[in-house]
């Protein structure tokens, strides 16, 4: 079977962007930005979210067309371990 890879730009991964929006929402956090760059980064976070979100949604999707694909699907079990 064929590796598939996204196609993201560099930079772009899931985890990159949460990187990201973790840098800025502390940032945020810290209370040292002036109003406008408080803005600014605020917008920067809403887009990153947009981004992680589209990330999220499109493998959603895909594991529902494997799913769909295979004709059955498994349980997901959590393990407790309390």
């Amino acid at each position: 079977m064929e590796k598939v890879v996204a196609a993201e730009p560099p930079g772009e991964d899931l985890q990159s962007l949460f990187d990201r929006l973790r840098h800025l929402t502390e940032q945020l956090e810290n209370n040292e930005l002036t109003l406008e760059e408080s803005i600014a980064t605020y917008d920067k976070c809403v887009e990153l979210q947009g981004k992680i979100r589209k990330i999220l949604d499109d493998a959603d999707r895909k594991v529902t067309e494997i799913v769909r694909e295979g004709g059955h699907i498994e349980p997901f079990k959590v393990k407790d371990d309390g």
